[in-house]
C-alpha cells in the first residue's frame, strides 16, 4: 500500500501499446504512473528509456512503473500486480488476479491462471486455465466467477480444464506458455472457419524476443483452390488480430517438421 496525498503518483488506463487512455476511477485497477523530482535522473533519459514514458491528456509526461494498483476514496494506493500480465479488453484493464482469486475459492479448483485470448474487436478477452482436484464443469466455474467478480468485463469468456498447469522451476505458473496456447487456439479456430480453402494445416506459436508471440503457419490448399486465394482468405482472418504471424502455403506438408 502507498500512502495518500501522492501528487506525483496516479493510476491510469493504458492501451495495448502503453499509450494513455484516461485516468482511473476510484477503486479501478490501473497502471501506476509517477512523475516529479523524486524520479531518479537515469530514468529521465528518453534516449534510453523512451518506452517508459506516458503522456496524459494534459501533456504531462509520466513514467510507467509496470505495477498495477487501485486508488481508494481516501487517496491510498493498493498494489495488485504487474501490468505485463494485464488483460486489456477494449477500455477495461483487467487484473488477472481478480479472476484467479475468485476461482481459488471454488472447492474443486487446485490451481487457476487467467490470461488474455486474442480478440479482433476488443484486443483481448479474459479466459482462465484451471487444474481441478475434484469434478467441476467450465460452465459451473464461469457462473461461480460471475457471482463473485464485480466487473462484468472481467468474467472469463471461457475456462479450460488441464491436467496440470505449466509450472516454472520455482513453482510459479508459467503464463507465457498459456499465452502461446491462446495464440495457437485463435489461429486454429480462425482457419477452421475457412476450411474449404485448406486441406492440411500446421500451427506453432512461439515467443520471439523482438516480435512477441508469433504464429508460424504451414498450410496446403484444398483441391482446386489457388494459393493466392487461400493466402487472401487467411490474411483476411488473421490481420484482425494484434499478434504477428508467418504464413507458408505449400504443395505438401509431408516434409514439414
Amino acid at each position: 500500500m502507498l500512502t495518500g496525498n501522492n501528487t506525483g503518483v496516479k493510476t491510469a488506463v493504458l492501451d495495448a501499446e502503453g499509450g494513455f487512455v484516461r485516468d482511473c476511477h476510484v477503486d479501478e485497477i490501473g497502471t501506476i504512473l509517477v512523475s516529479g523530482p523524486s524520479i531518479t535522473p537515469g530514468y529521465t533519459d528518453e534516449s534510453k528509456n523512451n518506452a517508459l514514458f506516458v503522456v496524459d491528456q494534459a501533456g504531462t509526461k509520466w513514467i510507467n512503473t509496470g505495477d498495477l494498483a487501485r486508488q481508494d476514496a481516501d487517496g491510498f494506493f493498493w498494489l495488485t500486480g504487474r501490468s505485463k500480465e494485464l488483460i486489456i479488453r477494449g477500455g477495461h484493464n483487467i487484473d488477472p488476479k481478480t479472476i484467479e482469486e475468485a476461482l481459488a475459492e471454488h472447492p474443486a479448483v487446485n490451481l487457476a491462471a487467467a490470461v488474455g485470448r486474442p480478440d479482433p474487436d476488443v484486443g483481448e478477452v479474459p479466459v482462465a486455465y484451471v487444474d481441478l482436484k475434484s469434478e467441476a464443469t467450465p460452465a459451473e466455474l464461469i457462473e461461480w466467477c460471475r457471482e463473485r467478480i464485480g466487473e462484468r468485463a472481467a468474467v472469463p469468456k471461457a475456462i479450460i480444464v488441464l491436467d496440470g498447469l505449466p509450472i516454472t522451476g520455482v513453482g510459479k505458473i508459467h503464463k507465457p506458455t498459456l499465452n502461446l496456447m491462446e495464440v495457437k487456439h485463435t489461429v486454429v479456430q480462425e482457419l477452421a472457419a475457412i476450411n474449404d480453402f485448406l486441406s492440411e494445416t500446421r500451427v506453432e506459436a512461439v515467443a520471439d524476443p523482438k516480435l512477441g508471440n508469433i504464429a508460424y503457419i504451414q498450410t496446403k490448399c484444398a483441391d482446386g483452390v489457388e494459393p493466392g486465394a487461400a493466402d487472401r482468405e487467411i490474411r483476411n482472418r488473421l490481420d484482425r488480430f494484434s499478434f504477428q504471424y508467418q504464413l507458408e502455403i505449400q504443395t505438401s506438408l509431408e516434409s514439414a517438421s
